[in-house]
């Protein structure tokens, strides 16, 4: 494998993809459940942490930040706001089991906000528009 690394990698292979998961680039798309993305996460700190660099190997509390910094703004505001710190004894999986939380609420929030088909509302609006013309008529016309 070693041989793979010094042929196929740069001397600073590590570093650029400590760059690339602390970007923006890597974070969780919507579409995709917490549980893979952090699968994912888990194979990139693995891969990285065997690529040659100057930067040290990933310390546990480096890959917690790195997977919190993953996720929706929001819910990283939310994990903050809670008290929780990255530093302590909280561990991936109890991050991974808030923000499980966190996206089902706005998932379901997402539900609620969708607007009713069109054909529901308009009906009632035209109904109201017909009596208020026929209201406005005069008995004659």
């Amino acid at each position: 494998m070693d041989w793979f690394h010094v042929i196929y990698s740069s001397s600073v292979a590590r570093d650029i993809m400590y760059q690339y998961l602390a970007s923006s680039k890597c974070t969780r798309p919507k579409d995709i459940k917490v549980i893979d993305h952090k699968c994912c996460m888990e194979i990139l700190f693995r891969n990285a942490d065997r690529l040659a660099g100057m930067e040290p190997k990933m310390t546990e509390n480096m890959k917690k930040k790195t997977l919190i910094q993953s996720f929706h703004p929001t819910h990283v505001l939310a994990y903050k706001s809670t008290g929780n710190r990255i530093d302590t004894n909280t561990s991936i999986d109890d991050i991974i089991e808030f923000m499980k939380l966190q996206k089902q609420a706005a998932d379901t929030n997402e539900r609620k906000n969708k607007r009713k088909p069109d054909g529901q509302t308009e009906g009632k609006d035209k109904d109201k528009k017909k009596g208020k013309l026929d209201k406005n008529k005069k008995k004659g016309d």
